[in-house]
């Protein structure tokens, strides 16, 4: 009996050796999950993120061309295009909006002005000549500019503000002074009022500084009769003056 377990032992352990190793269980694949389709911005709703993100901007008491540039960078705005969005700021229905796209513009550094000179549009030149009347004589280069918006402005608030800026910036130029002289002979009560002021002591220019003043002391506007009057008594004490001497 002995004799015969042994060999069954053997073929039992020949079996066990031989017989196949399990198959591996592959993992069940995963299932392909498609990638968000990309966000579709218009150039229209790039320009509204842009604003609103320069508008924040306002909240600084200083503003940095750095400031600017880095949110620019953000949408892949030139200046060109930075600026032109600021810019369209002022034309939103929103009063805030419009209030905040003023006041930032008043606070882009000069690197800016190259850019806001060359894309406001003409209903906003009145602001940009404010501001370029802030600079003084530093915006001597926006001159030729100016003059230009003065010869084709068609409001007299803009008219009004291009003259306040040309005679910051060049009082002394010679087409600066032809221009204000022009100015004697405005539509505009109130520009030719500046420009008397701004002749008042010009020999050239008297004989016009006078027969305007006599018109303006005329006006029904009161502060305009008045300061035309205050000009005809200076004129009259000024000669008066000359002729004791």
């Amino acid at each position: 009996m002995r004799g015969f377990v042994i060999p069954m032992l053997a073929c039992s352990t020949l079996l066990w050796t031989c017989s196949p190793t399990p198959a591996t269980r592959r993992p069940a694949p995963m299932p392909l999950v498609e990638a968000p389709a990309p966000e579709i911005v218009t150039p229209s709703q790039r320009r509204t993120r842009t604003l609103a993100t320069l508008l924040r901007l306002t909240e600084k008491p200083r503003l940095s061309a750095m400031d600017l540039q880095v949110t620019f960078a953000a949408d892949r705005l030139t200046t060109e295009e930075g600026v032109a969005t600021l810019l369209s700021g002022l034309d939103a229905n929103d009063d805030s909006v419009r209030e905040d796209s003023r006041t930032l513009i008043w606070q882009l550094p000069p690197e800016f002005h190259p850019e806001l000179v060359r894309l406001c549009p003409a209903r906003h030149r009145s602001l940009v000549a404010q501001i370029l009347a802030a600079q003084g004589r530093r915006a001597v280069v926006w001159l030729n500019d100016l003059l230009n918006w003065h010869a084709s402005a068609e409001d007299a608030g803009t008219r009004l503000s291009v003259f306040t800026a040309l005679g910051a910036i060049a009082p002394e130029h010679p087409e600066v002074i032809s221009a204000i002289t022009r100015g004697l002979t405005d539509t505009d009560a109130q520009i030719r009022l500046f420009a008397v002021t701004y002749l008042i002591d010009s020999p050239d220019a008297r004989p016009l500084v006078e027969t305007t003043l006599k018109v303006l002391r005329l006006s029904k506007d009161r502060t305009i009769a008045d300061t035309a009057r205050f000009w005809q008594d200076f004129l009259k004490n000024s000669r008066v003056a000359r002729l004791n001497r």
